[in-house]
C-alpha cells in the first residue's frame, strides 16, 4: 500500500468513528514519502483530507 493510499485509509478508519472527529467527519493530515512513478526518485508527500470519513484518491 503506498503512503497516499495509508493516508486515506487512516482518515476513513478515523471518520467513521465520531468521537474522533468532529460534524461532517473532520480532516486528517500526514507527511510521508513515496516513490515518484515516472522518475523512480523518492518524493515528499504532504496531505490532508477532509471529510475524513468518506474522502478518496
Amino acid at each position: 500500500m503506498s503512503t497516499v493510499d495509508d493516508l486515506i485509509a487512516r482518515s476513513n478508519r478515523l471518520g467513521a468513528d465520531r468521537r474522533n472527529t468532529n460534524y461532517a467527519g473532520g480532516n486528517t493530515s500526514a507527511k510521508g514519502t513515496d516513490t515518484d512513478p515516472v522518475t523512480g526518485a523518492p518524493v515528499d508527500l504532504c496531505g490532508s483530507r477532509a471529510p475524513a470519513a468518506t474522502s478518496g484518491r
